[in-house]
């Protein structure tokens, strides 16, 4: 019987093959034109890559795989029929990835290298990925179809990139997180609560976002490789 591991591992290859061989379909097809093929797969590549961390299968992956093989079974479905709702499927299930499932991973990775100022960063932005969704959660709710707006989900998506990166950071203490940096994390939490309306909430979700990717500067850039001596 396969590990958990590595039943997740099967999921996401088949996922990703479905996608695939529907953009194959679809080029072949004209269904979509150059353009759109690309940025499919580019999107595609993108959010699968981000399953390619080593550390990510050291321990047992804890998920929701029901929440998964609903999402699965929709694309496959959705693959049988016209390229635009299939399309709608793929967008759906890569968030889905990004968002619930690859974080879901990350929040239960030991970390047991770490220092401590870095693990309570961790903790904080575990803090801040929930009152995020709460709140999204409590505008859609109220009538706000976030869910559908652009400019919210541009907002959205460079969260989820740069959480990533940073949590990545964090871990292997290619940065350092401060008790001041802790502070700020917890006023942007508090104001991402507060936030009475939906431009409020973007505002903060911004505001946020440019403090993580300051963060995220800090890592010591890559030494430059030697050059190569001519015989």
């Amino acid at each position: 019987m396969p590990t958990q591991n590595e039943a997740l591992i099967a999921l996401l290859q088949d996922a990703h093959t479905t996608c695939q061989n529907h953009l194959s379909t679809a080029q072949e097809t004209e269904a979509l034109g150059a353009d759109e093929i690309e940025a499919a797969r580019s999107e595609l590549a993108s959010v699968f890559r981000d399953f390619s961390e080593p550390a990510l299968w050291v321990q047992e992956a804890a998920y929701d795989k029901t929440a998964l093989l609903h999402k699965l079974i929709a694309l496959k479905r959705a693959a049988e029929g016209p390229t635009t709702p299939f399309l709608e499927h793929m967008d759906k299930l890569i968030r889905y990835l990004r968002e619930e499932l690859l974080s879901a991973i990350q929040d239960n990775l030991q970390a047991t290298d770490t220092s401590a100022w870095n693990l309570k960063m961790l903790d904080e932005l575990l803090k801040i990925r929930r009152v995020l969704r709460d709140t999204k959660r409590k505008f859609i709710e109220a009538g706000h179809p976030l869910d559908t707006d652009e400019a919210f989900l541009a907002v959205q998506d460079r969260f989820t990139g740069l959480l990533a990166d940073y949590r990545k950071l964090l871990r292997e203490n290619a940065v350092q997180a401060n008790e001041a940096d802790i502070g700020i994390m917890q006023l942007l939490y508090s104001l991402i609560q507060s936030a009475a309306t939906v431009a409020a909430f973007v505002e903060a979700y911004t505001t946020l976002n440019d403090v993580v990717a300051e963060h995220c500067s800090r890592a010591a850039p890559l030494p430059e490789p030697e050059p190569e001596e001519k015989s």
